[in-house]
């Protein structure tokens, strides 16, 4: 039964089946689970413009894409599969049309060997998906605990409540400007240790950037340039304009863990249920 809140109940109102049917092009299973997943990837574009334009775009981005994936591997898959280049072209951009597949070896097997006996087991869902999906559902169930985990400004509180050990936000920057304080008075406070800053509301470390502690009051960014806190701020503040921005301290791998990453810190992602009443 769909209520008048879907996203209380955990229900899909009218509107939103008939969104996900467009997106998902038809309206058997597989058509409205790519339909969902396309649906909350648009709406995490912060602007309608944003929205808008990655409905228009993203068909010309993921068929470069597919091209360049025929480019680098056509000849394995003509031997793998017999099929030219320009059916695997077709074969596979129709793979993203029908289920959103990501251009990898997996949805290359997806498109050309999976055996699907009914149309409803043909939906894609690697991990990119699965992320998604479960970030909507959660939204669902338990907007208040979703929101908690899943919005970096929130996430600290909610983790020292429960007890979680977590890396304290040394700022928070959203529309142009820090949440606190001024600007000056931001980049005056910041320890001269490694930073490293991303998007509150995004995932998959989109936007992510990192300053390396040099020479006293100089950091280094990504591109290996020397930078002041009064640029890092300046930076981050601009960048806040999209997207609500947090600062930390940068983590640093454990010496012993250093052969499992090339500098990054190596995460172990866990997905766990929780029962909501109702």
């Amino acid at each position: 039964m769909v209520t008048k809140d879907p996203r209380a109940s955990g229900g899909f109102s009218l509107r939103e089946r008939l969104t996900a049917a467009l997106l998902g092009g038809g309206l058997d299973d597989t058509a409205l689970v790519t339909g969902l997943y396309r649906r909350a990837r648009v709406q995490a574009a912060p602007t309608r413009v944003g929205q808008i334009r990655m409905l228009v775009t993203k068909p010309f981005e993921y068929g470069r894409k597919w091209a360049g994936f025929v480019r680098a591997h056509g000849s394995a898959l003509e031997a793998q599969f017999g099929a030219g280049r320009v059916r695997q072209f077709v074969a596979l951009y129709r793979s993203w049309l029908s289920g959103a597949a990501h251009p990898d070896p997996f949805a290359a097997y997806w498109a050309f060997a999976g055996r699907r006996a009914r149309r409803k087991w043909g939906a894609w869902l690697g991990p990119v998906q699965s992320h998604v999906l479960l970030g909507d559902l959660a939204l669902r169930r338990a907007p208040d605990l979703a929101r908690s985990i899943g919005d970096k400004r929130r996430f600290p509180a909610w983790a020292l409540e429960h007890g979680l050990p977590i890396e304290p936000l040394l700022a928070v920057f959203e529309d142009g400007a820090p949440r606190i304080g001024s600007a000056e008075a931001c980049a005056a406070a910041l320890p001269h240790i490694d930073l490293f800053a991303k998007p509150a509301d995004y995932w998959s470390g989109y936007g992510a950037k990192r300053w390396l502690a040099g020479s006293a009051g100089h950091w280094t960014d990504q591109e290996g340039r020397a930078v002041t806190s009064r640029e890092i701020v300046a930076a981050l503040m601009e960048q806040s304009r999209e997207r609500p921005i947090v600062l930390q301290r940068c983590l640093r791998p454990h010496p012993s863990m250093k052969f499992l990453t090339p500098g990054a810190v190596s995460t172990i992602r866990v997905v766990t249920y929780q029962d909501v009443p109702g």
